[in-house]
């Protein structure tokens, strides 16, 4: 009787492990990669990651300011341009923090950016401004930090093109 429970428990521990990696694998396998070949009208032209992406941001910025895992994605089309830039942090908590901050900073003007303003995307809250004659939306998602740039005409349609990619 006894080694029937072993039996038991054995095959009970098993079942629960191949089910818990499998729910596991399947939830990691649906995450997007944040940084589409396409998406709207716009076609990648270039994608920087790793140390390459880290270095472009800082150099943007004249210091170190990014998180240890960033991605950005250039983008062109018959109707303009946009750039993806993604910064991945621990965990939903510390990408909100860091985008707090970066926004917060932008709000109180100490930035080329103006016109900063929130605004609410199917429940995503979504920080927008204008500057180097482009538009820019910030969000977090997530673990990641997004921030969208594109040419104003357009940057609707992308934001609303993009959120759905994400989203699917």
């Amino acid at each position: 009787m006894a080694e029937n429970s072993h039996k038991s428990v054995f095959y009970f521990r098993n079942i629960f492990t191949v089910l818990v990696v499998s729910v596991l694998f399947s939830a990691c396998s649906k995450q997007k990669d944040p940084i589409p070949q396409d998406f709207s009208s716009l076609s990648m032209d270039k994608k920087l990651s790793g140390k390459e992406a880290k270095d472009f941001l800082n150099r943007m910025h004249a210091g170190d300011v990014t998180s240890a895992k960033n991605e950005i994605g250039f983008y062109s089309g018959s109707e303009g341009g946009a750039t993806i830039y993604v910064s991945y942090f621990d965990d939903k908590y510390q990408a909100q923090a860091e985008e707090k901050r970066m926004t917060d900073k932008i709000a109180k003007g100490q930035t080329e950016f103006t016109n900063s303003g929130v605004f609410y995307y199917d429940g995503l809250k979504i920080f927008k401004c204008l500057g180097y004659s482009q538009s820019h939306f910030v969000f977090s998602k997530e673990e990641k930090l997004i921030w969208l740039t594109a040419d104003t005409a357009i940057i609707r349609k992308l934001l609303a093109a993009y959120l759905e990619y994400l989203n699917k």
